[in-house]
């Protein structure tokens, strides 16, 4: 593969990049056997938790608590199509029996999920099919409904705060123009996980490579909704906010 030059705007970039997984060694295996019945698991409903979850994601047991209690009332099957996710978004022992899981489902139920899950967990879908499938179609298929996905939600939320005339409280948003896709939070790190796929669909180009890799430096040097967003850690109540994550740095503010 042609190796592309990085500039050395984009180095925070790609040192995200190369630990994109947060390593989890110690992981439990919460998942069924990567033969389960999804017939079965799609008739079944996801009970309403009787005690509160904690926040803390890191821990994938309570990550399965969190999405057991936004999955309540809902199917078994979507259920686990996020649990899958979640453990593909870290480097566990288990990361072949999720991938195993996630193709598996996508073969065999994708009617099912794509007439039930929101638009959220699309786009979380395609984003996985980017990070994983060895298969170049849908690769491309992944990263770019990734990116589709993700501008439409920064668009309509700074659409939502220009109308209103007032800075862009996303967390307050609802995006009532795509059901489901949320709006998104100055500080939440949609936009530099952008960056880093256009980077990584960069070095992986070839010859493309470099007029991509190209456009993102010149993108990171001007002057576009990555820069006026990242212009709001200085600006009340963002400035605050202990984990605001900048474009293109990754650095976070300090509360």
């Amino acid at each position: 593969m042609l190796e592309i030059t990085i500039p050395e705007t984009l180095q925070a970039l790609n040192d995200r990049l190369k630990r994109k997984f947060s390593r989890a060694p110690d992981t439990v295996d919460f998942l069924p056997e990567d033969t389960a019945d999804f017939e079965e698991m799609a008739s079944l409903t996801v009970e309403k938790l009787t005690t509160r979850p904690e926040t803390k994601r890191s821990d994938m047991e309570q990550q399965i608590r969190l999405l057991s209690k936004t999955f309540a009332g809902q199917s078994e099957l979507e259920l686990l199509h996020a649990v899958v996710i979640s453990y593909l978004r870290r480097d566990t022992p288990h990361t072949q029996k999720a991938w195993t899981l996630f193709r598996r489902l996508w073969a065999e139920q994708s009617d099912f999920l794509v007439e039930r899950l929101s638009v959220r967990w699309l786009i979380s879908a395609l984003q996985t099919f980017y990070d994983h499938s060895d298969m170049p179609d849908e690769r491309i298929a992944g990263g770019m409904g990734f990116i589709y996905g993700n501008l439409i939600k920064i668009y309509e939320t700074e659409h939502h705060a220009r109308r209103r005339n007032r800075p862009p409280e996303a967390h307050a948003f609802k995006n009532k123009s795509v059901p489901g896709m949320f709006g998104f939070s100055p500080g939440d790190d949609i936009l530099i996980n952008l960056n880093v796929l256009m980077l990584d669909a960069a070095k992986r180009g070839g010859i493309a490579g470099a007029p991509l890799m190209r456009l993102i430096d010149a993108v990171a040097r001007g002057n576009t909704v990555f820069q006026r967003t990242d212009a709001l850690a200085s600006v009340h109540p963002f400035s605050e906010h202990p984990r605001f994550t900048l474009s293109f740095e990754g650095r976070k503010c300090p509360s």
